[in-house]
């Protein structure tokens, strides 16, 4: 008796401890938000760095933090009219500060913003102002290299401020809304190909290049928002899969002459312009083209003092490619580099900027990432999967000497920002429960010279609540495939009993969930899911990242056949334990996530219960062309591949319980998406649950509202899984 009284006070000790664990805290509070060294920038002289602390923007000494200036507060900028700044940037030759402030966001990544220049010398400001205007809010604002302009998009045109005269130049005047875009990113650019400013500056300030977008041809899509009396009607323009996407251009304005060229791109072969810059200091454009499939690589130069193009190399691939973040390129080598999902091949690889170039392969690591090109030493960061897929370190490759060393030590995950001369770089560490570090080292020694910040408090706030360790698994399939998993047990585990099990999914092209890292509020929600007596666990199936490329490519043309077979073959495996409730399974998952969770539940009926879907694709053909293309073709030559893996074709095999949830203002995946799914579970006589949040996106976020979203998740879970 005396011994079961002491099993269970210990039971009651770690109860009451892991309880401090909640929902409030968790999203309502900043109790466990991460910290970080706020828009940090290394300086020219990268002996110094600049950072956004508090109400002010310093300057900091490199090796010791220590500030030896104070470049600009809030407290200025709000003397010059209500101007709270979130976000700054150092014009070139770091004579100005550019000051954003009063954000208006318009897509996931793009907004609008007052904009403040502070010249650092003479201590002065100036409002950014068009003609004739008072406050209107302008995007995209970059100072040109000499530091003589000041470049921005207001209304769908390029403009060029001259500091000096003042004076504005409208660079385009054809922009209109839902029409023509010039110097930014139509709405799929910006989502799939990842950037928002489409305008660059030539090195020596006399040129910008720019994209030119015509969508007046791409399909509407009206958006309902909820604000007053009556709706308001929001249209843009979406295209969603086999319809027409904006017609984009490349052109070069030249701001001596005042003239415009056009670079001819208008082939097959040219359909999508998803990356381009300056080849350094010469007058020369590099740019990348894809084929609408996306199968068909082209590598151009553009001479705008000859207007004349020339081609670097065209190269056709069995499956789609995906593009590196941005262009890495040596002026020195006059090379490009790219990592091996660019050529669908495992490893990183060089290109030599002249006519017929080839691939060259330097190394050879699975999803590997390219980090930064360092000029001066000639050498190339990048990070791999290390030892296991959920581990990922930092290397770097001398080209000189042809040698790489690894610079990460500990397992975990790591990212590295390097410093503008190379000196020095910053590398931000994490773990499973461990929240990230960002740490200094010697650039030339590797040798570690300060930490920056340790999430001290989080870390310590993270130990307090004892939290079960997220176990990191391994799972060979019928078809010899091994997937990555990890799960949570909770944290009075009895061997003995039986569990619940909650299992996790997003598995879209490329992505890893299954990670070696701090997985911030979704990690603590699992954790907390485990304090209510739930099983938590998440696999990797087929076509995720961190594996080679075969891996990855495996779900291309059948997106989401393969993937959902994983998932319900993970769940038959784990119903095999001992501890577990092979009857009480469920699934949930977000946006690809939540088109898994579906699928699982309606193909794989006799295993799983229930499942969660947020803001789920429920058929390919509601998706962007971009995206949705790139995985599946086009849906006339791949109809079978869009409607065989929709959930809508299935909605009559649901047995299970099924919670739809959605946001009405999601420009991303729309909510058309859960009312087909809704028609299709109506037609066939089932019952499910739904929940709407008005004027919510795709992030579901705002306010209350991911605290309610989870309260609601839980209720679901606590009512449906005994």
């Amino acid at each position: 008796m005396k011994f079961r009284f002491v099993i269970c006070l210990v039971h009651v000790i770690f109860l009451n401890a892991y309880g401090q664990l909640t929902l409030e805290d968790i999203f309502l509070s900043s109790k466990y938000r991460e910290k970080h060294p706020e828009n940090l920038r290394f300086m020219k002289d990268d002996s110094f760095y600049t950072v956004q602390e508090g109400n002010s923007v310093l300057k900091k000494e490199t090796l010791t933090g220590k500030v030896v200036d104070t470049l600009i507060t809030k407290t200025d900028t709000l003397n010059r009219g209500k101007f709270n700044f979130f976000d700054y940037n150092l014009s070139p030759n770091e004579n100005y500060l550019v000051l954003s402030g009063n954000k208006v966001s318009i897509y996931r990544r793009s907004f609008l913003a007052d904009i403040l220049i502070y010249n650092l010398k003479d201590k002065t400001f100036r409002r950014m102002l068009l003609p004739d205007k008072t406050s209107d809010k302008v995007g995209n604002v970059e100072i040109s290299p000499d530091e003589k302009k000041v470049s921005f998009t207001y209304q769908n045109n390029l403009y060029v401020l001259d500091l000096s005269s003042n004076e504005t130049e409208q660079v385009t005047h054809d922009g209109t809304k839902n029409f023509i875009i010039n110097g930014s990113a139509d709405w799929v650019y910006e989502e799939e190909f990842e950037f928002t400013k489409a305008y660059e500056w030539s090195n020596n300030s006399k040129m910008l290049a720019f994209l030119k977008f015509d969508e007046s041809r791409v399909p509407d899509y009206n958006m309902q928002k909820w604000m007053g009396l009556y709706p308001e009607n929001y249209v843009y323009k979406y295209p969603k899969a086999g319809e027409i996407n904006a017609k984009v251009s490349l052109h070069v304005f030249n701001l001596e002459r005042k003239v415009t060229n056009t670079i001819l791109t208008d082939s097959l072969n040219c359909y999508y312009l998803p990356r381009f810059r300056w080849a350094g200091k010469s007058n020369r454009i590099l740019f990348f083209s894809l084929n609408r499939q996306q199968t068909n690589l082209t590598i151009q130069q553009y001479n705008p003092d000859l207007d004349k193009k020339f081609n670097i190399l065209f190269k056709q691939f069995p499956n789609s490619i995906e593009l590196d973040k941005e262009l890495f390129y040596s002026e020195r080598l006059n090379t490009l580099f790219i990592s091996g999902k660019v050529v669908n091949e495992n490893g990183l690889y060089s290109i030599k900027c002249d006519n017929n170039a080839a691939f060259k392969k330097l190394i050879n690591y699975n999803d590997l990432e390219i980090d930064y090109w360092d000029e001066n030493k000639q050498s190339l960061f990048f990070n791999a999967p290390d030892q296991s897929p959920e581990e990922r370190a930092l290397f770097r490759l001398n080209l000189k000497s042809n040698k790489t060393e690894k610079l990460s030590i500990n397992s975990g995950t790591h990212n590295i920002s390097v410093s503008t001369r190379g000196n020095f770089y910053i590398v931000a560490k994490s773990a499973s429960g461990q929240p990230s570090s960002f740490t200094l080292f010697d650039g030339k020694t590797n040798k570690k010279l300060r930490v920056l910040e340790d999430n001290r408090i989080l870390k310590s706030n993270i130990e307090n609540l004892h939290l079960p360790v997220q176990s990191f698994t391994s799972f060979k399939t019928s078809e010899g495939y091994n997937l990555n998993g990890w799960i949570i047990k909770p944290p009075t585990f009895d061997s003995t009993q039986k569990y619940p099990l909650i299992m996790f999914v997003y598995g879209g092209p490329g992505s890893q969930m299954v990670k070696n890292a701090w997985g911030g509020s979704y990690y603590l929600w699992h954790q907390f899911l485990a304090s209510k007596g739930f099983i938590v666990a998440c696999f990797d199936g087929r076509g995720t990242g961190g594996k080679q490329v075969a891996f990855r490519n495996i779900t291309y043309g059948k997106l989401g056949e393969l993937e959902t077979k994983d998932q319900i073959e993970v769940a038959r495996h784990l119903a095999k334990f001992s501890y577990i409730d092979s009857t009480q399974i469920g699934i949930w998952g977000w946006s690809f996530g939540g088109y898994l969770s579906t699928n699982s539940l309606l193909r794989g009926a006799e295993i799983f219960k229930a499942a969660i879907a947020v803001a789920p694709v429920t058929s390919w053909r509601f998706y962007d062309t971009i995206y949705s293309e790139r995985y599946l073709g086009l849906p006339t030559d791949n109809a079978v591949g869009y409607d065989n893996n929709s959930p809508v074709m299935y909605a009559d095999k649901l047995k299970g319980k099924y919670l739809l949830i959605h946001g009405t203002s999601d420009d991303n995946v729309h909510i058309q998406n859960t009312f087909a799914m809704q028609e299709a579970l109506i037609r066939a006589g089932k019952e499910f649950e739904t929940f709407i949040y008005p004027n919510k996106n795709h992030g579901i976020s705002g306010g209350n509202t991911r605290y309610h979203l989870y309260s609601k998740m839980l209720e679901f879970w606590n009512r449906n899984l005994k």
